[in-house]
Formats: structure tokens, C-alpha cells, sequence
């Protein structure tokens, strides 16, 4: 089955590669994605995602510079980046703390990516912040003071119940409407079909 996206959007891929003066291979990887729907600030936009790439600037250069040429022939007046797909994929980078862990699906990049970015001309157009609470146990109590709080603000309007795997995919077609509500206002965010959420919040994604 051919993936909904390509109704109305579409791909570019490219590759390049470089022997530097030490005799290493360098290389670069990214793909590029327009869709009538990726609009920031009510323009038509590109975005850049699962790109790959050793540190050296050079390869970087001549691939991005081919990928700007072709957003910009679909229309494309800014490239925002790395976004595989949408927003419903994994997009952002880290910029620090590289030594330390990251949530599911977070960000988890080389400390170099950022810089090179950076040597490309891009500037960071959000920032976001990640906390980790240092002690699970303490964390758990604090939850649960909240969550007792919640319920007795509620009255039993409401029934609160853990999330599972059988609940998510139970109720996975409640759910779309509901998680777009909830991220719509997001920056880059792009809506996605019925079935596009199926595929990338199903089975997988529920375990």
C-alpha cells in the first residue's frame, strides 16, 4: 500500500559523499518533504528530516544546497528542520546536556549537528525544555497527590483510568480527533489523515 502522503505530498532524497584531505570518508543523508498543508505563519514551507551525517561541513553544503533548490521549486519558502514526515515522527535536535538520557521519541543527536546547522545558515526558530526528575519513587508521590487533588475537583464527572496498550488501540479512531485538539497549536504542526495516525500511532507505537 502506497502511504497516503504521496496523495498530496511529496519526497526528495539525497546523498553525498566526500573523501577529505585525511583520506576519511565523509558523508551526508536527508530527506526533504512538502505537503500543501505545511504552512508556517501562513506560508508554504519545506521540511528536512532523518538526516544522517559525519562531522565534516562540505557534504552538508552541497546537499542542502540541492534540497533548497528543490523546496524551492515546489513552492517552499522556508526550510524548517529535522522533521521526518511531520511532527507525528521525531523532529527537533538536542542542543546540550548530551551526555544525559532522553524521553521516547525524543531527540538523541551527535553534539557536532548543531553547529553544522548552524555553518549552513539556519537559526533555531523554537527552543523546547525536557526535565527529568531525579528520584522516581518521590516522583510517583508527588504525582499522586495531584491526581487525588484532580479527583476531587472532578466529583466523579469523570472516570480516570491508566493507560495501556489495549486502551490505546482500543480506542485509536476516539483518539485521533482528540490528540489533534491537543497539538494542533503546536509549532510545524501539520494535521494527518485517519489513516496516517493508524500507522504511526498504532501497534508499535502502543507497545
Amino acid at each position: 500500500r502506497v502511504h497516503d502522503f504521496f496523495q498530496q505530498g511529496k519526497v526528495w532524497l539525497g546523498v553525498a559523499q566526500q573523501i577529505d584531505s585525511n583520506g576519511t570518508h565523509q558523508s551526508a543523508r536527508v530527506a526533504g518533504f512538502v505537503h500543501p498543508q505545511q504552512r508556517i505563519d501562513g506560508k508554504p514551507v519545506a521540511f528536512f528530516g532523518f538526516w544522517e551525517s559525519t562531522s565534516a561541513l562540505e557534504p552538508n553544503r552541497e546537499l542542502f544546497r540541492r534540497l533548497e533548490q528543490w523546496a524551492q521549486q515546489q513552492g517552499a519558502v522556508a526550510l524548517y528542520g529535522p522533521i521526518d514526515f511531520n511532527t507525528y515522527g521525531a523532529y527537533r535536535l538536542r542542543l546540550n546536556d548530551f551526555d544525559q538520557s532522553c524521553f521516547l521519541g525524543e531527540p538523541y543527536n551527535p553534539e557536532y549537528y548543531p553547529r553544522l546547522l548552524g555553518e549552513l545558515g539556519f537559526d533555531i526558530t523554537c527552543r523546547y525544555q525536557s526535565c527529568f526528575h531525579p528520584d522516581v519513587k518521590v516522583l510517583a508521590e508527588e504525582l499522586q497527590l495531584r491526581l487525588q487533588a484532580v479527583r476531587e475537583q472532578l466529583q466523579d464527572q469523570f472516570h480516570l483510568s491508566l493507560m495501556s496498550a489495549d486502551f490505546w488501540l482500543n480506542n485509536l479512531d476516539e483518539l485521533y480527533p482528540l490528540v489533534d485538539v491537543m497539538f494542533r497549536q503546536n509549532f510545524a504542526y501539520t494535521p494527518i489523515t485517519l489513516q496516517q495516525f493508524r500507522d504511526s500511532c498504532g501497534a508499535a507505537f502502543a507497545q
